[in-house]
């Protein structure tokens, strides 16, 4: 576990990521079952939203560590 607590905002950014990973193995594991096709939306829409969560959470390390280069 590291001391560096701007890490933790940048696991919490990943969730999304893992919700969407859950819904394709889901859809998959049920043989792309039609009456779940709703989860395929859901995967998309976490792709989208984890792949934003992501980059603003890579931006807010990159921030903690100029600054804490800095002092």
């Amino acid at each position: 576990m590291t001391q560096n607590s701007a890490w933790y905002p940048f696991a919490f950014a990943m969730l999304p990521a893992l919700v969407s990973a859950m819904c394709a193995c889901t859809w998959h594991f049920f043989d792309n079952s039609s009456s779940l096709e709703w989860l395929v939306t859901l995967q998309a829409a976490m792709t989208v939203v984890g792949n934003f969560t992501l980059c603003a959470a890579a931006w807010w390390l990159w921030q903690q560590e100029a600054e804490r280069a800095e002092k």
